[in-house]
């Protein structure tokens, strides 16, 4: 028994080993990819969302980065571009968090919404990927495009206001935070222009907003 009892406390010494690892090394990837945007960060929401002293890049993990709907990592953080408004994002990689982290509640605010993005050959101005960025890979750029979304979902919680992207049967297709509808709004104009549909309210009693939305654009 006590051999039984030395084998599990050196397979959960390996696992904590592991996890510092992995933890040191995300850390160090955030730290070169916010550096390379000018010294110093910008706290946009608390313990959640950083912005390079250049306001050029952006750090986020906020708690619904841990329940994102149909995301194809369930943990997970954000390294982003912002275009010259230090608002609008204009490229976002989701980077997976490779260690247990506890989930939590996180609460909606208002109303949600739903507008369908039409296909055709229109400018990709926002591109969302699967993966570290390429200066965080030796240069090479190994990420996986995230699919074109069919519809995007406005929704407002307690750390701000994300916009879901939503591509074929449902595929998730990438997401954004905002401080308010109103850049959350800005931000859905600036990315599909003309293609961007009718904004609907998506009523409280649907039980899955994101089936919501794809029901009523098929």
């Amino acid at each position: 028994m006590v051999g039984v009892f030395a084998l599990a406390g050196a397979i959960q010494g390996c696992a904590r080993a592991l996890t510092d690892y992995r933890k040191m090394r995300a850390i160090a990837d955030i730290d070169d990819f916010m550096d390379a945007g000018g010294p110093g960060r910008v706290e946009v929401a608390e313990k959640a969302v950083y912005r390079s002293g250049t306001g050029s890049r952006q750090y986020r993990r906020t708690k619904v980065d841990a329940i994102a709907p149909r995301s194809p990592t369930p943990i997970h953080f954000h390294l982003e571009f912002l275009g010259p408004d230090r608002r609008t994002t204009t490229e976002s990689s989701l980077v997976p968090i490779r260690w247990p982290m506890p989930r939590k509640a996180t609460r909606v605010l208002g109303a949600r919404s739903y507008a369908r993005v039409a296909g055709g050959a229109g400018e990709q101005k926002v591109r969302f990927f699967l993966g570290k960025p390429p200066e965080l890979t030796g240069g090479q750029d190994r990420r996986q495009p995230l699919p074109l979304p069919e519809v995007i979902i406005l929704d407002p919680r307690d750390e701000g206001v994300f916009l879901w992207r939503f591509g074929v049967g449902g595929t998730y297709a990438g997401d954004t935070w905002h401080p308010n509808v109103e850049e959350a709004v800005q931000q859905a104009t600036y990315e599909f222009g003309d293609r961007l549909g009718e904004w609907v309210t998506i009523g409280p009693g649907a039980p899955s907003v994101v089936a919501h939305a794809l029901k009523r654009i098929s």
